[in-house]
């Protein structure tokens, strides 16, 4: 939306967000052909992997309860024995995965066009979406703010709440005071 409509964002936050790949495309015609409806066929998903891969994202399990690997690895769990869910989750993946890196339309050629004030967070210990990333975005957007949390994960929203929480708080609030002092 922010590429898309600018008008229309006050700001952005994206928390260890899914970029485009750089390297390792080398899959990219494969995966063009197959399509996400492939996941319509059933095939089994254990609750104990869901659960592994679930505490895979944090940097810190331990500040987590317990009980929340399960309620998460149950409604995945359940969610996925749906059809569609399977489905729309396989798309997501592919499009991550094709969403093109660079060129007229690749996603680091339009990062760089992006207008409202953005701020980039990140987990320093996010197996998922390295940090490193981070680095690329500077390039591509050098204006934009971006935050590195030390011991975190993939889920910064989850592992260190408070501290995420707030560095939303304040982006928005001064985005709200540039947008003000524009209007004046």
């Amino acid at each position: 939306m922010a590429l898309a409509e600018p008008d229309r964002v006050q700001s952005a936050t994206l928390l260890c967000p899914s970029v485009a790949f750089r390297k390792r495309r080398t899959l990219v015609p494969l995966v063009r052909v197959v399509r996400p409806e492939i996941a319509a066929i059933p095939h089994p998903i254990r609750a104990a992997q869901v659960r592994a891969q679930f505490w895979s994202l944090f940097a810190r399990p331990d500040r987590l309860d317990p009980a929340a690997a399960d309620v998460a690895a149950d409604e995945f769990c359940r969610t996925y024995r749906s059809r569609t869910a399977r489905i729309a989750f396989f798309a997501a993946l592919r499009n991550i995965y094709l969403d093109a890196p660079h060129g007229k339309r690749g996603f680091w050629t339009r990062l760089g066009e992006l207008r409202p004030p953005s701020l980039f967070v990140w987990g320093e210990s996010d197996r998922l979406v390295p940090a490193a990333f981070s680095r690329h975005v500077a390039e591509a957007l050098p204006r934009s703010n971006q935050v590195v949390l030390p011991d975190c994960g993939h889920v910064p929203q989850v592992e260190l709440a408070e501290q995420t929480n707030a560095l939303i708080r304040d982006h928005i609030a001064a985005a709200g005071e540039v947008r003000s002092r524009r209007a004046a």
